[in-house]
């Protein structure tokens, strides 16, 4: 079974950027740079709670958003 802390550790494998990538935010602006960075923020967030509503199917809105923060408190803690 896939854990979260599990997760967390192959997201370390992938927190490099390619250079395109790279070349491709340097070209926006600092406003550009923003809105991608929220939008990529409410993206992240709403597949994590797209993956707690499948593994627990029972559970009500206020229980998977409670899920999600603490989920994301583990994250930030272990500097994700």
């Amino acid at each position: 079974m896939v854990t979260f802390e599990c997760l967390c550790e192959g997201m370390m494998k992938f927190n490099k950027l390619p250079q395109s990538r790279i070349e491709i935010y340097r070209r926006m602006t600092p406003q550009e740079r923003i809105e991608a960075a929220l939008e990529l923020c409410e993206n992240t967030y709403e597949v994590m709670k797209e993956g707690l509503r499948s593994q627990h199917p029972q559970a009500d809105e206020d229980t998977i958003q409670k899920m999600a923060i603490k989920r994301m408190e583990i994250c930030r803690k272990n500097n994700f």
